[in-house]
């Protein structure tokens, strides 16, 4: 599987070679997702797993992703994936037409983000699974140790130690500057990867709120949800668009 991601797709080409610090904005998703997936997959099922690597490369490639390889990788799949589940969302999916499925999926988007609208009226800073993916960090953080490498080149080298036997200790270099680390997380997903935050905590002496204020992204803050949720969808009925319709044909 690594094969494929390597050698067919071009969103990150500098995976098959040594990291090079770069820009906020530089990607290492498809590699580090693709294997994050699959690990999860093998906690369910490891025949599962076994299953999808096994799989032919031509056959996880549909013809449009072949075509414009700026795609992402697993196009087919991914969208085969989407219409089967829409399938089983909607009653008669395979025989209703396609306004009354329309009309069903904006029912399910409406009712949706009302009720999400509602759960998260009024509130602030950073959501619920994101503080605690970070606070996860910086108590698993304890022990590292970050050393400066530049004198004021804002280079650091993060060594991280062993938590249990079958685990060896690593270390990555990231550049707080540019917040990007060797792990490829912090670049990802503009969080603080766990090198990051223990360069906070260990290097600035900063507290775990003040990271949450000063150096997230704002896309993981309620700020952001309550903005996406503020405006719904407007139905229409079907029985006017079936009559305007009809005066169309008339005319």
């Amino acid at each position: 599987m690594d094969d494929i991601m390597l050698k067919s797709t071009f969103c990150v080409p500098y995976h098959s070679g040594p990291f090079v610090p770069g820009g906020k904005r530089r990607r290492a998703f498809s590699g580090y997702e693709s294997r994050r997936c699959l690990a999860a997959i093998e906690q369910v099922s490891s025949k599962g797993r076994a299953y999808l690597e096994g799989i032919p490369k031509e056959q996880w490639q549909g013809t449009e992703w072949i075509e414009n390889p700026s795609l992402p990788p697993r196009f087919g799949i991914v969208t085969t994936n989407m219409s089967e589940s829409a399938n089983s969302m909607l009653e008669k999916a395979r025989t209703a037409s396609w306004l009354d499925c329309i009309d069903k999926i904006l029912s399910i988007m409406l009712e949706r983000i009302c009720t999400l609208r509602e759960k998260h009226r009024g509130r602030s800073s950073v959501v619920d699974e994101m503080r605690g993916i970070l606070e996860k960090r910086w108590n698993n953080c304890a022990g590292f140790q970050v050393w400066e490498l530049l004198e004021n080149g804002g280079i650091f080298r993060a060594c991280r130690t062993s938590r249990g036997p079958t685990e060896t200790e690593r270390s990555y270099v990231l550049n707080v500057r540019e917040q990007t680390c060797e792990c490829g997380k912090w670049q990802d997903h503009e969080v603080p990867c766990i090198d990051a935050i223990a360069y906070y905590k260990k290097i600035e002496k900063q507290t775990l709120q003040y990271i949450i204020d000063n150096h997230m992204s704002g896309q993981y803050k309620f700020e952001t949800v309550n903005e996406l949720l503020k405006d719904n969808i407007i139905p229409v009925c079907l029985e006017t668009i079936s009559q305007m319709e009809l005066h169309c044909h008339q005319m």
